[in-house]
C-alpha cells in the first residue's frame, strides 16, 4: 500500500479506507492523526483546563505544606527562599525543552513515545519501554505520596481539634492513616469516572483554589502570628542545627532542594491531557511552561508568607509540640491560639491546605490513567487491551480504577516500614525526572538534526537549553541519592537510589527477557472514526487502494492520486462501495482461479515435454528454472521544505536510484542535495537494508547553499 502526504491535496483511491484528515480547526486532531493513532477520547479541554491539571498537580500548598520540614532542617529560610528560585529556573528550562517536543507530538503517550520518535527506529523500542515505565511508576507513587500526606494531615486535623498533643489530643494510629488514605482514593477514582467536561470543571475550580489559597494564607498567617520574623531572618539565616550530623553547609543546602525539586513535579500531565485538549500541539505547550512558571511565582510567595511567621525553628520541629513535628501545622495552630487564645483558625486554614491537596491527588489519578491508557494502547503493559478501553462517555476507566489500586497497594508498606514507604515514594522525584530527561537528551543527540518542530519551538535555543535541562536531571538525581544523616545506619540510609536503581533493573531485565521479542513501541493505527465522520469531526477522508500490479520501474512511485473533499457524499455513497468492493473481490477470486487454471495447463504441457525429450536418446533434458525469491519492499517518506513524498523501494536497492527519482521528479540537481537518516548522511551507496529502516521512516533532503 502506498501513501503520499507530500502535496496540500491529499490523495487517495477509491475502495480501502485508510487515512483520516481532521477538521482544520483543531491542528491537534489533525497532528494526532498523522501520527497513526485515532482519536477516542473526547477533545473537550481549553488551554486553561490544560493548564489547570499541571498548575493542580504542582500544586505548592501540597509541596511546600507537606515538606517544609525538610526545609527548615535543611538550611530553613535560606535553603527554601533561594532554593526555590534555583529549583524553579531550571525546572523550567526542562519544561521548555518538554513543551517544544509536545507541540511536534501532542499524544496522550507523551514521554515514552517522544523517545520512540526521537531515539531512531533501530532504538525506539527500548527508549520506548525504559521512559515509559519510569515515567508511569513516577507517577503512581507520586499519587500515593500526595493522598497519604492528605491522610496524615487529615490525622493532625484530628489531633489539633481534639486538644492537640500536649492536650490529650486523638492521634489515629496507622491502620487508620491507611484507611483515610484507601477512602481518598477511592473518591477520587470516583470523581476520574466522570466524563472530561466534569473533571475540566473540577481542574479549573482546584487551579482557582490553588491560587487563592496562596494568597489567602501568605497575607492572613503573618498578620495574624504575634511574633514575626524580621526580613533579615528570612532572607539571611541558614539553619545548621538540624541534628543530623552534617556540618557542611553546601551539602545541607543541597539536601533542603528536595522540597523545591518535589513540589515542581507532575507537569506533564499537559502532555498526557493533549488528546483531550483543543488544538493540543499549542495549547499543551502553553499548559506545560504556564503551569511552571505561576507555580513558581505563586510558590515564592506563600515561602515568604509563612516563613515570616516562623521564630523558633527547633520548637517547630519537635514531634513533642501540639501537631506532632508537623511545622506548617504549628504554625498556624499557634499563630491563632496565641492571638485569639484558640487554634481554630488555624486547624480551618489546614482545611484549606486539605482541600488543595484532595485536588492535586485528584488530577493526578486523571494523568497516571491517560499515560497508563497510552501506554497499553501501545501493548507495553500486562492485559494490555483490558486497560485500554474506553467507555460511552470516552473515559479510560479501567485505567482511572488500576491507578487508584496500585497507588494503595504501594502505601500498603508503610505499615510494615515507613522507610521502606519512602524508598518506594522517592521514585516520584528522580523517576519522574529522568523520564523527562531522556527524550530530550534524545533529542539533542539522536534527532538533533532530524527534529521537526511544531508550532512551538526554542529555535536556535533548542540544543543548548536541552543539554542545560538534561545535566540539571543528571545532577539532582546524584545529589537527592546522598545520605541525609550521619551516621549511616538502616534507619538513616537514603534507599532512593536503591528504589530507582531496583525500577532500572526491572524494566531492563524485563526488556531482555520479554519484550524485546514482541514490543515495538509505537502500533500504528490509521482507521477511520465513523462516529468523527457523522459528527461532522471530518471534513476530508483520504482513501486509497493497494495496486498489485508489479512493475520493476513504475513501482518507485505511488499510484495516480485522486482526492474526495465531501464526506457526507462518501456516507451517500456507502453501499455503493460496499458493492464495488465486494464485485471486486468477486473478480479476484475468478482471476485466482483462472490463474490456477493456467498453472495446471501448463504444469500439464511441461510434463508431456518432459517425457517427450527422455524419449529421444539425443535430446537434452533442461530442468525448468526456479522462480526468482520475492524482493522484500518498504515504504520511505522524503521530507523537504514542502512536506513528505512517500516511495516504495526495495530493501535491497541502493539509494542512488531513490535519489535520483526525487530529483528528477521536482526538477533538480542530484548534485546539490544532501540526504540525511537519523542526523547522518545516506550515501547513494548504501540501502534501507544497510540503515535498518522500516516501513514509513523519514529522511530529510536539504540543498546545498551556493
Amino acid at each position: 500500500m502506498v501513501w503520499d502526504r507530500g502535496g496540500k491535496n491529499q490523495s487517495s483511491l477509491p475502495s480501502h479506507v485508510q487515512e483520516m484528515a481532521p477538521d482544520s480547526a483543531d491542528s491537534g486532531h489533525a497532528r494526532l492523526n498523522e501520527l497513526g493513532y485515532k482519536q477516542e477520547l473526547k477533545r473537550d479541554l481549553s488551554v486553561l483546563s490544560n493548564f489547570a491539571f499541571s498548575f493542580s498537580i504542582i500544586s505548592v500548598l501540597t509541596g511546600v505544606t507537606t515538606l517544609y520540614n525538610t526545609g527548615l532542617t535543611y538550611g530553613g529560610p535560606v535553603s527554601f527562599v533561594y532554593g526555590w528560585l534555583i529549583a524553579g529556573c531550571f525546572t523550567l528550562l526542562v519544561g521548555y525543552s518538554m513543551a517544544e517536543i509536545c507541540s511536534s507530538y501532542p499524544t496522550s503517550g507523551g514521554l515514552y513515545y517522544w523517545s520512540a520518535k526521537l531515539a531512531g527506529p533501530h532504538w525506539a523500542p527500548f527508549a520506548s519501554w525504559i521512559t515509559g515505565w519510569f515515567n508511569i511508576v513516577g507517577q503512581w507513587a507520586v499519587t500515593t505520596s500526595v493522598d497519604f500526606s492528605l491522610a496524615q494531615l487529615i490525622t493532625v486535623i484530628i489531633l489539633l481539634s481534639t486538644g492537640g498533643k500536649n492536650g490529650g489530643g486523638y492521634e489515629p494510629s496507622k491502620y487508620v492513616v491507611i484507611a483515610f488514605h484507601g477512602g481518598i482514593l477511592l473518591v477520587h477514582a470516583i470523581l476520574n469516572s466522570l466524563p472530561i467536561s466534569w473533571l475540566s470543571f473540577f481542574g479549573q475550580l482546584a487551579a482557582a483554589w490553588n491560587v487563592l489559597g496562596v494568597f489567602v494564607l501568605m497575607i492572613l498567617i503573618p498578620l495574624v502570628a504575634t511574633e514575626k520574623a524580621s526580613a533579615k531572618f528570612v532572607f539571611t539565616h541558614f539553619n545548621t542545627d538540624n541534628g543530623e550530623g552534617i556540618g557542611s553547609r553546601l551539602y545541607i543546602f543541597v539536601l533542603g532542594l528536595l522540597m523545591s525539586q518535589y513540589t515542581l513535579t507532575g507537569y506533564d500531565a499537559s502532555a498526557h491531557m493533549t488528546e483531550e485538549t483543543k488544538n493540543a500541539d499549542k495549547n499543551g505547550p502553553k499548559g506545560i511552561i504556564s503551569s511552571i512558571g505561576i507555580s513558581i511565582i505563586v510558590g515564592w510567595g506563600y515561602i515568604l508568607g509563612i516563613t515570616f511567621a516562623v521564630t523558633n525553628i527547633p520548637n517547630l520541629l519537635s514531634p513533642d509540640n501540639d501537631a506532632g513535628g508537623y511545622a506548617i501545622a504549628e504554625i498556624f495552630y499557634q499563630a491563632f491560639k496565641n492571638r485569639f487564645g484558640s487554634g481554630v483558625g488555624g486547624i480551618v486554614c489546614l482545611g484549606i491546605v486539605a482541600v488543595a491537596i484532595f485536588f492535586c491527588g485528584m488530577s493526578s489519578i486523571t494523568s497516571n490513567s491517560r499515560m497508563a491508557y497510552a501506554f497499553s494502547r501501545d501493548g507495553a503493559m500486562p492485559f494490555s487491551a483490558f486497560w485500554h478501553k474506553v467507555n460511552k462517555q470516552e473515559v479510560p476507566i479501567n485505567a482511572v480504577w488500576m491507578s487508584a489500586a496500585i497507588a494503595f497497594c504501594m502505601a500498603l508498606t508503610s505499615l510494615g516500614s515507613l522507610v521502606a514507604f519512602q524508598a518506594m515514594v522517592s521514585i516520584a522525584t528522580i523517576g519522574l525526572y529522568i523520564a523527562y530527561a531522556l527524550p530530550i537528551f534524545f533529542r539533542v543527540t539522536l534527532a538533533r538534526k532530524s527534529f521537526r518542530p511544531g508550532p512551538f519551538n526554542l529555535g536556535r535555543y533548542s540544543v543548548v537549553v536541552g543539554w542545560i535541562a538534561v545535566l540539571w536531571v543528571a545532577t539532582i538525581s546524584v545529589l537527592f541519592s546522598l545520605p541525609v544523616a550521619y551516621p549511616i545506619t538502616k534507619e538513616t540510609l537514603n534507599y532512593t537510589p536503591v528504589a530507582v536503581g531496583g525500577l532500572l533493573i526491572l524494566t531492563v531485565s524485563s526488556w531482555i527477557l520479554s519484550a524485546r521479542h514482541w514490543f515495538r513501541g509505537k502500533k500504528e493505527r490509521a482507521d477511520v472514526n465513523l462516529k468523527d465522520v457523522k459528527d461532522g469531526n471530518l471534513k476530508d477522508v483520504t482513501v486509497i487502494v493497494c495496486d498489485d500490479k508489479e512493475d520493476d520501474e513504475e513501482d518507485w512511485l505511488p499510484p495516480p492520486p485522486k482526492n474526495v473533499n465531501n464526506c457526507s457524499k462518501i456516507l451517500e455513497e456507502d453501499s455503493t462501495l460496499k458493492a464495488l468492493r465486494l464485485k471486486r473481490a468477486e473478480l479476484a477470486s475468478l482471476a485466482q482461479s483462472a490463474e490456477e487454471v493456467v498453472r495446471a495447463v501448463e504444469e500439464s504441457v511441461r510434463k508431456d515435454l518432459s517425457a517427450s525429450l527422455q524419449s529421444s536418446p539425443k535430446s537434452v533434458t533442461k530442468e525448468p528454472s526456479e522462480p526468482p525469491p520475492e524482493r522484500e519492499k518498504l515504504v520511505i517518506s522524503i521530507q523537504d521544505k514542502d512536506g513528505l513524498k512517500q516511495f516504495r523501494v526495495y530493501m535491497d536497492d541502493k539509494f542512488e536510484r531513490l535519489f535520483k527519482m526525487y530529483a528528477d521528479r521536482l526538477k533538480l540537481d542530484v548534485k546539490n542535495l544532501v540526504f540525511c537518516f537519523d542526523g547522518d548522511k545516506v550515501s547513494p551507496a548504501e540501502t534501507p537494508a544497510s540503515l535498518g529502516m522500516e516501513e514509513n521512516d523519514i529522511i530529510e533532503v536539504h540543498v546545498k547553499s551556493s
